[in-house]
C-alpha cells in the first residue's frame, strides 16, 4: 500500500467572547481564528486489512492512543458514511501542545480528513466538512486555515481578510481541560447574556483593530495566578496579547521577528518553567500541502 504525510498547523483565537449553552451542549461563540506555524506532523499508511492503529511521537503526554483520540472518531464517521477506507496506520509526531487552546487535536482530525479526501473521494468536499462539524468544534476551521470570523459553536464562517503578523506563543506549566473551563463558566455566571450585540460586522485589515478579549481569562486567573503574571509582562512588549481558546496558551502579537525575539528572550529569562515559541501567521494557501504519495514496502 502507500503513506502520505502532512504538516497540520495550530490556531490561535485573536478574541473569544462565549454565549449561554445551547441545545445540543456547546455554546455560542464569536472569535477570529488564526492559523500559525506551529504544526503536529500526521503520517498515515494505508494497509490491506480494516485494522487501525496510532503511534504518538514527541509531545505525547495527554495525547490518547486508543478510540478516545478524535483520528478514530474521524475513520468511524468516513467510513459510516460508504466510504470505504482501508485500515490505517497512524503515525502522528506532536509539536502542539496539549490543553493549551491551540487546537492540537482538532488539527490532527482535519489533517486526516484532508488525507481521506484527497485519497478516496476528492470532488465530495461537503460530505467531509460535514463529518468535520460532527467531530470537533474547530475542525472544520482548521479544515480550512488562515484567517476567518466564526460564530454558532464556531463553524459558521464570515470571509475576513488574511492577517499577517507574528505570534510569540506562551505555554505556561499546567493545561486546561476545555470541557472544564466551558462548565465552570456556566457555574460562575461568566457568560455574556447578549452574544450577538457584541457579534459587530469586523472588516479589520490588521490585528490592531481586532478586540482580543477572551472571557475565559478571569476564569483562568483565579485557578492559576500565573497568567496574571505572563500577560502583565507580555505587555511590556506589546498591547495585543490575550488567551487563545479556553486556555493554558497566552500570545503576544508583534509586527516583526525581531520585536518578538526581543520580547521571547526577555520572558524566557524571568519564566524559565514556561515555554515561548515564536511564528508566522499562516494564512489559508499558505496551509502545507500533502506530500507526495509514496509507495510502501510490504511488511
Amino acid at each position: 500500500m502507500s503513506k502520505i504525510t502532512v504538516n497540520t498547523p495550530a490556531k490561535l483565537n485573536l478574541g473569544l467572547q462565549v454565549g449561554r449553552e445551547r441545545s445540543d451542549g456547546f455554546h455560542n461563540i464569536h472569535t477570529i481564528f488564526q492559523t500559525i506555524g506551529l504544526f503536529d506532523r500526521l503520517t498515515i499508511r494505508f494497509t490491506s486489512t480494516r485494522s487501525d492503529d496510532l503511534t504518538v511521537t514527541g509531545r505525547t503526554a495527554g495525547v490518547p492512543t486508543d478510540d478516545s483520540n478524535l483520528l478514530f472518531r474521524v475513520l468511524e464517521r468516513v467510513r459510516s458514511r460508504g466510504i470505504e477506507v482501508p485500515g490505517c496506520d497512524m503515525e502522528l509526531h506532536k509539536e502542539i501542545p496539549t490543553q493549551a487552546g491551540l487546537g492540537g487535536a482538532s488539527s490532527d482530525a482535519a489533517a486526516l480528513l484532508r488525507i481521506l479526501q484527497y485519497r478516496f473521494v476528492q470532488k465530495d468536499e461537503c460530505r467531509f466538512e460535514q463529518v468535520a462539524r460532527e467531530v470537533g468544534a474547530d475542525v472544520l476551521f482548521l479544515l480550512k486555515g488562515g484567517t476567518l470570523e466564526a460564530t454558532g459553536r464556531g463553524d459558521q464562517f464570515r470571509s475576513m481578510p488574511e492577517l499577517d503578523g507574528w505570534a510569540l506563543v506562551v505555554v505556561p506549566p499546567y493545561g486546561v481541560e476545555t470541557e472544564w473551563a466551558y462548565r465552570q463558566l456556566e457555574n460562575r455566571n461568566l457568560v455574556g447574556e447578549e452574544l450577538d450585540a457584541r457579534n459587530e460586522s469586523l472588516d479589520a485589515e490588521h490585528w490592531r483593530d481586532l478586540n482580543l478579549t477572551n472571557d475565559f481569562v478571569p476564569l483562568i486567573s483565579e485557578e492559576e495566578p500565573l497568567q496574571d503574571r505572563l500577560l502583565s509582562r507580555l505587555g511590556e512588549f506589546t498591547d495585543h496579547c490575550s488567551l487563545t481558546g479556553s486556555g493554558s496558551a497566552l500570545y503576544g502579537l508583534f509586527e516583526t521577528k525581531r520585536e518578538g525575539r526581543k520580547a521571547q528572550e526577555a520572558l524566557g529569562e524571568s519564566f524559565q518553567e514556561t515555554e515561548f515559541e515564536l511564528v508566522t501567521f499562516i494564512g489559508r494557501n499558505d496551509i502545507p500541502k500533502l506530500e507526495r504519495e509514496v509507495p510502501c514496502r510490504s511488511q
